[in-house]
């Protein structure tokens, strides 16, 4: 992950489909959980996210 790269929140759309995306986030923590190489690019969206 480029440690430069700025998240802006009003970028794109708004994911239409809820609980797609609910089982989408399940799938990234379960590969944080078996691929550590992707748990901080994921933990740095999950913080952008929440804090949206």
């Amino acid at each position: 992950m480029d440690p430069n790269v700025k998240l802006m929140p009003n970028q794109g759309e708004p994911y239409p489909d809820p609980g797609r995306y609910r089982r989408l986030v399940e799938k990234l923590n379960y590969l944080t959980m078996t691929r550590p190489d992707i748990s901080f690019p994921v933990s740095v969206v999950s913080q952008f996210l929440n804090s949206l």
